[in-house]
């Protein structure tokens, strides 16, 4: 089908299902996540920073017990592009979850839609890579949702923008 040869899965389970099956976990764990966060922070844990710290030192410690188990080879990258890459993520996450401590989830989520295409400017402006036509009809997608999304929630606070 459409000219790829589609891998056939684990056993007698097809690909395709095993695929649907981590989107939805994968959509189930974020919403989870961002939830679970908002909860803490209402309830007055007002450090978000060291939410974020928590978060990735159980991710380290989650992919080390996996490797440990043989899911995955662990790979290395050099220590400069690896701390290159940590800030980024640390820093990518560690200002949601302020986003999240000082708005709405709602305002939220269209914060953290809204760095797709600001990424994508920033690839064409700084580094010359071009998204492709269908990256670019997606987006067209994902902004119109932003749009009507920003009619439906706008609660934001100052020190959130």
């Amino acid at each position: 089908r459409f000219g790829v040869t589609l891998p056939t899965g684990v056993g007698s389970v097809p690909m395709w299902s095993l695929t649907l099956g981590a989107a939805l976990a994968n959509v189930g764990c974020s919403v989870s996540l961002v939830l679970v966060n908002k909860a803490v922070f209402s309830a007055g844990f007002n450090f978000p920073m060291s939410l974020t710290f928590l978060h990735f030192a159980f991710t380290v410690a989650f992919y080390r017990l996996l490797a440990a188990c043989g899911a995955f080879e662990p790979r290395s990258l050099p220590h400069a592009e690896a701390f290159k890459v940590a800030g980024f993520g640390v820093g990518s996450i560690g200002f949601m979850n302020i986003s999240l401590h000082l708005n709405s989830v709602g305002f939220y989520q269209i914060t953290k839609l809204a760095i797709v295409p600001c990424t994508l400017l920033a690839q064409a402006l700084l580094h010359d890579v071009h998204a492709s036509r269908r990256v670019k009809l997606s987006l067209l997608l994902l902004l119109l949702g932003l749009a009507v999304a920003t009619v439906s929630d706008v609660q934001l606070n100052a020190p959130g923008l």
